[in-house]
């Protein structure tokens, strides 16, 4: 707490890196397991490589106090930083979770309150990277005091990805507020690959509909669960575009969607869509897909129309590759890298490869097809 201005020169740094949760423990541990393993969870959910990650995401996105979990390796610490009059930071704040082989940290907290704020610093709160699994981001929050307060003067960077590895991981969230009152939700995964656990999900009790400005963006997943308000009709996103800005709809509890929804500028996994709807319309680069599918979780997309859907020539409804995952699936095949894998089998066998013969268990109905594609 520093009651007048405060400066972090360009070589300077706070660092809190692997300074959370240790050994397996925090409320979104994971495990760290030599035969696979299931990476820490915070703002993100951790990855997973052939144990399943905890989606117990937590604490605030306005106000992060909280450390990062552990599995195999620390969480990340929490930097807590208030300032009554300006922070100029030039130098590195850091709260990153802990990498290692088998089972990362999850990123920390970096939380700073100030009237104003300048420079071109970094702050991060980044998953610890793994070779089996990665960790979840944690979480930033940049607040504003000053009547004045705004982010003009502030060129630095704020990272809570999650992070690459044998299971890719959630991003954690960034949040801006300046001293209007203006604020930004922010979602950024830094273009990590796709997997089934790169997804932000929300923590308890939030309204989306608080924030003045919602960022999805370089392939963030914005998870919305069953106590997550949603207004359909007034939301606010800001869309890059359907390959790199996602939601995902896990629960519609406290969703709402308007007699007219319109999809566009972003992909919606809708396979948590439970509500009857009235009339949609897909546009303008929307697209409505599904997440994939496990062997005990089985994801389709499944709508109640009660009036006309509208797909344009500048939409889509695509779950290409959206049915299940590697190795799932009532007709799953037996894969091997080196040695040739068979494909997957559906309404048709599987090819075979030299030394792998595909399943012959076709399966699902001719008439009322509802069964996604095995995989290999």
């Amino acid at each position: 707490t520093v009651g007048g201005d405060f400066v972090l020169g360009a070589t300077a740094s706070i660092l809190a890196d692997g300074k959370g949760y240790t050994s397996a423990r925090g409320p979104g541990a994971g495990t760290g397991w030599v035969d696979g393993s299931a990476s820490a969870t915070h703002g993100g959910v951790g990855g997973d490589s052939g144990h399943r990650a905890s989606r117990n995401t937590y604490g605030s996105v306005e106000a992060p106090v909280n450390l990062g979990s552990a599995s195999g390796n620390p969480g990340g610490g929490a930097i807590l930083l208030t300032v009554s009059g300006a922070a100029t930071i030039g130098g590195v704040i850091s709260a990153n979770g802990g990498s290692g082989t088998y089972g990362c940290g999850s990123g920390g907290s970096v939380f700073i309150t100030a009237g104003a704020l300048a420079g071109a610093g970094i702050l991060r709160a980044n998953g610890g990277v793994g070779g089996y699994s990665s960790g979840g981001g944690g979480r930033i929050a940049l607040v504003l005091t000053g009547a004045a307060g705004d982010f003009a003067s502030w060129t630095g960077v704020e990272t809570a990805y999650g992070a690459t590895g044998g299971g890719r991981s959630g991003a954690g969230t960034v949040y801006r507020r300046s001293g209007s009152g203006e604020d930004w939700l922010i979602v950024d995964n830094n273009n990590y690959g796709m997997g089934l656990d790169n997804i932000t999900l929300m923590p308890a009790g939030v309204n989306l509909g608080d924030y003045s400005h919602i960022v999805v963006r370089n392939k963030g997943v914005l998870g919305v669960r069953a106590d997550t308000a949603l207004d359909f009709g007034a939301f606010n996103i800001a869309p890059v575009d359907a390959a790199n800005s996602f939601v995902a709809i896990i629960g519609d509890g406290a969703v709402t969607y308007p007699a007219n929804w319109i999809l566009e500028g972003y992909t919606l996994r809708g396979e948590g869509i439970s509500k009857p709807l009235q009339n949609v319309t897909i546009r303008n680069g929307g697209v409505l897909s599904s997440t994939a599918s496990l062997n005990a979780t089985v994801r389709t997309l499944t709508l109640n129309i009660a009036g006309d859907l509208t797909v344009e020539a500048t939409g889509s409804i695509g779950l290409d590759g959206a049915g299940y995952a590697s190795g799932n699936g009532p007709g799953a095949s037996p894969s091997s890298g080196q040695d040739g894998g068979a494909g997957g089998t559906h309404g048709g066998i599987g090819g075979e490869a030299t030394t792998k013969l595909a399943s012959k268990n076709t399966y699902g109905s001719i008439l009322a097809p509802m069964l996604p594609g095995s995989a290999s």
